[in-house]
């Protein structure tokens, strides 16, 4: 059965917006016949709209890829990117020589299990002062050339891609990924700060010092860790203070609780990784003892400097696992390959590899 909704104040609407409809002579007339001619837009569409939005029964139906068990080609709709990209700075994706406000639109570029990575589109326009000179009859009987300044708007645009993640991270070893998601559930208060300026709120020190720590050792496995993540991570070192690095309490619901970093990366099992990645800090940058949150391991720091520099972030430049384009699973294959690469260093999580990818590959067919 189907539902025709009609209207009929909409019959008679115009909704083709013709410039011609403001065009006048006098300014204000068209500025009046603008104001007028939206805001009956906007009313008759409003109360074309109202019945669906008001009516339960036509918002309560499942979607076409619930009901068909398709996998989602994205973790966030369009209408969330958009909402997530403005509830930022929207100067942030300003082009430099915009002279207007912006508008934002996003699209997909990949979806990457938990995350997307979206490209952010802010619209807007620079502009180009002109002068025209317009022959205007004088009292004196003359013809004069009157200089009329105006400005031309041309339209540009600047394209900024942001990565949206459902969780901040996971790990492959199912125990070890719930240890790490109940450590984040359990301490969110300490991981963003409020919004200072800067157009958004911020992680703190606090949570960085963990986060991108276990963030540089997920891309380990999965494709591999850049020298650029590593200095991301020496900033963050120098900039938190003594006590930080040392411990730092965490508010959660019972009461205030007082931590070491090193008990905090022992309990996520992120503790061998830490004194590989404190070497790499020392060795490359010449990070200080003082600003270090463990003991550094230079057996450890040698295989991890040597991964950096094999493959480099997202292991564009290794050729150890270079693959026939043909090969069926690929992607598989390419896993393995990682995998055996890391195992006697990591095995906790090198050996669960396998099994998490498969699992993800049989749930998508299960889907279908």
């Amino acid at each position: 059965m189907i539902n025709i909704i009609r209207t009929s104040h909409d019959q008679g609407q115009d909704y083709y917006s013709e410039p011609s409809n403001y065009i006048n002579y006098e300014y204000d007339k068209s500025k009046s016949s603008f104001i007028e001619y939206n805001c009956k837009y906007f009313e008759s569409l409003y109360f074309d709209l109202a019945p669906l939005i008001s009516i339960p029964l036509y918002q309560q139906h499942k979607p076409h890829e619930f009901i068909y068990k398709e996998v989602y080609e994205r973790n966030f709709t369009n209408y969330e990117t958009e909402q997530l990209a403005n509830s930022f700075a929207v100067d942030k994706f300003k082009h430099p020589d915009s002279i207007t406000n912006v508008i934002l639109k996003t699209s997909l570029i990949e979806k990457n299990n938990n995350s997307d990575k979206v490209n952010v589109r802010g619209y807007t326009y620079t502009g180009i002062e002109r002068v025209d000179y317009v022959s205007v009859y004088g009292r004196d009987g003359y013809y004069h050339d009157v200089p009329v300044y105006w400005t031309e708007y041309i339209p540009i645009f600047q394209d900024t891609e942001v990565e949206l993640h459902i969780k901040p991270g996971l790990m492959f070893n199912p125990i070890h990924n719930r240890t790490w998601q109940k450590w984040y559930n359990s301490n969110k208060d300490i991981i963003f700060l409020p919004e200072y300026g800067n157009g958004f709120s911020t992680p703190s020190i606090e949570f960085n010092l963990i986060y991108i720590l276990q963030h540089c050792y997920m891309h380990l496995f999965e494709s591999g860790v850049g020298l650029r993540q590593v200095m991301d991570y020496y900033f963050v070192l120098r900039t938190a203070n003594k006590e930080v690095l040392e411990g730092f309490s965490f508010d959660s619901a019972q009461e205030p609780k007082f931590q070491k970093v090193s008990d905090i990366l022992k309990s996520l099992r992120l503790l061998k990784f830490a004194s590989a990645m404190m070497w790499v800090q020392k060795y490359v940058f010449g990070l200080e003892e003082k600003y270090m949150i463990c003991e550094p391991s230079e057996k450890e720091g040698k295989f991890l400097l040597n991964e950096i520099i094999q493959s480099g972030n997202f292991g564009k430049y290794d050729t150890r696992l270079q693959m026939d384009s043909n090969l069926k699973f690929k992607q598989m294959h390419y896993f393995l390959k990682r995998a055996l690469l890391i195992v006697g260093h990591y095995p906790q999580e090198a050996l669960w590899m396998p099994w998490y990818f498969a699992w993800h590959f049989i749930m998508k067919l299960i889907k279908r």
